[in-house]
């Protein structure tokens, strides 16, 4: 599959955030995207942790330049994890992510005291 910039983009957030390389966090949206497919193939909906579960629906298809281009539609019930951090984000409360960034921070700050 080729990627657009902002597929690119969201790629390599993600690698900065977890620390795994570029290829690895390639392949996870590759396999997610399998999941998903391999799911609308059975006619099932995909759970994903923390997000929610997704439904994909065929529309039809449009004629565009060049071929067709499938229409489709999503539905989304967002994971409770979900709602409670968007939550967490409107009342201005620490949230489940910064406590996990912040964990993770002072982990490498002590594995880097130790190092010296």
């Amino acid at each position: 599959m080729k990627l657009n910039a902002q597929s690119k983009n969201t790629i390599e957030q993600v690698r900065r955030i977890n620390e795994y390389s570029y290829e690895d966090c390639k392949h996870f949206f590759e396999s997610l995207v399998t999941h998903i497919i391999l799911n609308y193939l059975d006619e099932k909906s995909t759970y994903i942790p923390y997000f929610g579960e997704v439904f994909i629906k065929y529309d039809g298809e449009d004629l565009v330049q060049g071929g067709r281009e499938a229409k489709v539609s999503l539905s989304f019930i967002a994971d409770q994890n979900l709602k409670k951090i968007i939550g967490q984000c409107i009342d201005g409360e620490e949230t489940e992510i910064e406590r996990i960034f912040k964990n993770k921070a002072n982990q490498r700050l002590e594995l880097t005291i130790e190092d010296q």
